[in-house]
């Protein structure tokens, strides 16, 4: 095999070559990974050597099963292969809660680990998918982990047993888990960390939540959004009533709160949050003594979509509400 470049008599090749699956099932919520590591040990002369740039940026990964079937490369997920997608860098999403790894440890052989990453979208059901990697030398020879070479200039395989990693490659979808409107808690204290007098006419409260599984666990929230972003409500609708509640919120991690303009917020001053949730949506809740009920015909009195992104990347969909006869109180349905 000639060398597209250095002396026309070296020699270039792909040594050894491992798969390790360090997740071996994955939500196809379209945004959880993954991991897969590779080990490519290539040799120049017979001594081993990194790959290129080039090298490293055209290694493909392909269905094992049917392998002129590349699954692509979209951070996105914009494009996939039957719901699979194949990211280089890591989303950050935890990894699925059941089987971690295959049992599989990596080996301490020569030659550059490489990890790469793989998605599900719905499309892809509730499916495995068997993996296999495909490595495109400067020299112009293909080495694909289904066990072919193709030589520089040639358009037939051989076949080496050596690169035929046919075991422990296997990714299985799963459903996203879904959470009920009892798996969300509400826990609430004063924007200035002083307990609030539940009587209180003037307040400005956080209310964080958070999801909690079977067993008491809790599921982190990577993000939310509420449409529209706030609501008003006052405990009956007599038009001289004039001590509502309204909300905004924040999502978790930040700071900025977002408010409804259609929403009436009275003569108080906007509360500011000073430090965010890293892990929790948080709903911020005004008690107002100066917005008469009578002055507003078709105010937004919700209740509000609240769409959360768990930290699986599974989106949860629910509904924050005031419940009917209380001047305060919140629920999630």
């Amino acid at each position: 095999m000639e060398k597209a470049s250095g002396r026309q008599s070296d020699t270039w090749a792909i040594n050894g070559v491992e798969i390790v699956l360090t997740q071996v099932r994955v939500y196809h919520n379209g945004l959880q990974q993954a991991r897969i590591r590779l080990r490519v040990q290539p040799t120049l002369n017979g001594q081993t050597v990194k790959l290129s740039d080039t090298e490293r940026q055209n290694i493909a990964l392909f269905d094992y099963d049917a392998n002129d079937q590349r699954i692509p490369f979209s951070d996105d997920g914009s494009s996939n292969y039957r719901g699979w997608s194949a990211q280089r860098t890591d989303r950050g999403y935890t990894y699925h809660p059941g089987v971690r790894h295959n049992g599989v440890t990596p080996a301490q052989g020569p030659g550059e680990w490489l990890d790469f990453y793989v998605s599900a979208d719905p499309s892809a059901g509730n499916r495995s998918i068997r993996l296999s990697f495909t490595i495109y030398g400067d020299n112009g020879s293909t080495w694909s982990t289904t066990g072919y070479m193709t030589p520089p200039g040639s358009e037939t395989p051989e076949y080496y047993a050596y690169l035929d990693l046919r075991e422990n490659i296997e990714v299985t979808a799963d459903p996203p888990v879904l959470y009920s409107a009892d798996n969300f808690q509400l826990d609430r204290r004063s924007i200035i960390g002083v307990r609030n007098d539940e009587a209180a006419p003037l307040f400005n409260d956080i209310v964080a939540v958070s999801i909690v599984a079977a067993g008491g666990r809790h599921v982190g929230i990577r993000d939310m959004r509420c449409t529209p972003a706030g609501m008003i409500h006052w405990i009956n609708n007599l038009p001289d009533t004039s001590n509502p509640c309204f909300t905004g919120y924040a999502r978790p991690g930040e700071t900025t709160i977002y408010w409804n303009p259609d929403v009436p917020v009275g003569s108080q001053p906007l509360p500011t949050l000073s430090s965010p949730e890293t892990s929790r949506g948080v709903f911020v809740l005004c008690g107002r003594i100066d917005i008469r009920r009578g002055n507003y015909i078709n105010p937004p009195q919700g209740p509000l979509a609240v769409i959360m992104t768990d930290e699986y990347g599974t989106t949860q969909n629910r509904q924050i509400v005031f419940v009917a006869g209380q001047r305060d109180e919140l629920k999630i349905v």
